[in-house]
């Protein structure tokens, strides 16, 4: 019996950053075909979960703020996801186009979006 396998590409790779050390470190992988898999660095490295992508999903970007996963791509929404039931929590126009890449600030407050050719600072965050 043969298995069949088809690689997909990996177009972003996001660590979380860990402040409290009770939580286990996790890495956020982006693959070509839109899903996200959320792997557990800390315990021998395997896929804690799947966020699954689609026909006509792109992520092109990740953050973590704390436990919070945000992603975005091509079809200029930035999502907002609960890790924990695999689902979505916001979704935020990006209002200008696609969106290509995402940063967060020091402090955790603001992320930058890159969108086209200009950089626009579409979020900002309170402490919770």
């Amino acid at each position: 019996m043969a298995i069949r396998y088809q690689p997909v590409g990996v177009n972003c790779i996001v660590p979380q950053r860990v402040t409290d050390q009770s939580v286990d470190e996790r890495v956020a992988v982006a693959r070509g075909n839109g899903s996200v898999e959320i792997w557990n660095a800390e315990s021998n490295w395997h896929t804690e979960r799947v966020i699954p992508g689609g026909d006509d999903v792109s992520v092109e970007a990740v953050v973590w703020i704390g436990d919070r996963l945000f992603t975005a791509g091509l079809h200029s929404m930035i999502t907002e996801w609960s890790v924990s039931q695999l689902r979505v929590e916001t979704i935020i126009d990006s209002f200008g186009g696609s969106v290509w890449c995402m940063a967060l600030n020091p402090s955790a407050t603001v992320i930058a979006v890159c969108i086209h050719f200009y950089l626009d600072v579409i979020i900002h965050f309170q402490s919770e």
